[in-house]
């Protein structure tokens, strides 16, 4: 099967999307109307149990469930379709991205209104909050965050210099002018052909060895289960919350794919003990906060440990994606050992505080000698910007994954 991360990386042609036999009971029907929004013209159509797709049609499922039950029925039909089933190029899986507000799933709504109306909007919500002390996307004030960079315009020079592409240098000096007009342009641009974590990674190696730090909702864990299906290799996860707050329809996905993936349930940070983490209300842990007392958000103790332990017990990881809530320095600082050695290609969120997009490029610069980095931006303001640090003799991969 094929992997497609975003409606807009769909093949041309019309699409016949399984319904499934488990997960949200309106799923398909969201999934056909994001198809008609960003691919106006395509035939699109919810097929149920029992009926069969038409020859010109692309199979496309996001729920294992639809597959299995595409599988078992495999025997009951003609040599045609069945080898049509079976063809990689037309049998899809496209999960869904749940719990990623940001993504072409969570702003399908959104978008519906209109995008003048949506732009309009958003750029006003920017403007308005100009003068808050505590900036709902920033972390503190717009004034305050263009100050910073101002007092670093020579640290700012030199990751700009650092960055692989015009697109991340665009995105980079939107960011960092606090250019809500440019953000919301370039966002919408990607919108349907962009999924978080996932980009530029080249997941087509022998043997890949995933590591997810942060898992939260797990909405990525289904796009790395189909990605790993039948292939030789391991994904593990490590969440100081472990998996309490996985979206339900991500545990059905991963109970229909049978993956299995190891899992850490520590914090990792720049050492082996115990931190203390806040937690919010909807059950993450602030990895950049440990020690800190926060009012709205009370404090756990979690065990913790270092990458460069989890490296040494996995033997090493080819693929590394972190969001640890502010941890990523302390997460880079405990693997100064065995980052080096290993080399993987990184996905790393960069948007907790405004210092990280400039000290997350630069320790990569500094520590790891031959890698790209790419920045790719996943909202209409520097909400969930990710930067991508990439070996040198490895080659990027081309856009989006597409499998």
């Amino acid at each position: 099967m094929r992997l497609i991360t975003a409606p807009g990386l769909l093949p041309d042609g019309p699409i016949a999307i399984l319904s499934p036999a488990s997960g949200p009971a309106d799923a398909a029907e969201v999934i056909a109307k994001i198809i008609r929004f960003a691919q106006p013209g395509t035939a699109v159509r919810i097929i149920p149990a029992g009926e069969h797709p038409s020859p010109d049609e692309h199979v496309v499922g996001y729920d294992a469930s639809a597959f299995r039950r595409m599988e078992a029925e495999m025997a009951q039909v003609s040599t045609d379709t069945r080898r049509r089933m079976l063809d990689p190029e037309r049998a899809i899986v496209m999960p869904i991205p749940v719990g990623a507000p940001y993504s072409w799933a969570g702003m399908g709504a959104s978008l519906e209104r209109g995008r003048e109306a949506f732009v309009e909007e958003t750029a006003q919500q920017i403007a308005d909050s100009e003068s808050r002390d505590n900036h709902p996307y920033f972390g503190h004030s717009i004034a305050k965050h263009r100050a910073y960079f101002e007092t670093m315009a020579g640290r700012v020079a030199e990751v700009r210099e650092a960055l692989d592409d015009e697109p991340s240098r665009e995105a980079f000096d939107a960011i960092v002018a606090v250019d809500g007009s440019r953000m919301i342009e370039i966002h919408l641009a990607r919108i349907y052909r962009s999924v978080q974590y996932f980009e530029g990674l080249n997941f087509d190696i022998p043997l890949p060895k995933i590591l997810n730090i942060g898992i939260h909702t797990g909405w990525e864990l289904p796009f790395l289960a189909t990605l790993m299906r039948g292939r030789a290799g391991t994904v593990d996860c490590a969440d100081p919350m472990g998996i309490a707050y996985l979206d339900p329809y991500v545990r059905g996905f991963l109970g229909g794919m049978h993956q299995e993936m190891g899992l850490h349930p520590v914090a990792v940070s720049s050492y082996t003990g115990t931190c203390r983490l806040p937690v919010t209300h909807d059950g993450q842990a602030i990895g950049g906060a440990n020690g800190e007392r926060m009012a709205a958000h009370p404090t756990q103790p979690f065990p913790c440990t270092t990458l460069d332990d989890l490296m040494r017990g996995a033997g090493g990881y080819s693929i590394i994606k972190m969001d640890t809530e502010g941890g990523e320095m302390d997460v880079l600082g405990g693997g100064i050992n065995s980052l080096p050695r290993f080399r993987p290609q990184m996905a790393i969120s960069i948007y907790h505080d405004a210092a990280h997009y400039l000290d997350v490029a630069l320790w990569i610069k500094r520590h790891l000698p031959d890698y790209r980095m790419f920045v790719r931006l996943y909202s209409c303001t520097s909400v969930e910007t990710l930067l991508y640090a990439i070996p040198r003799e490895v080659e990027p991969a081309a856009g989006l994954l597409v499998r």
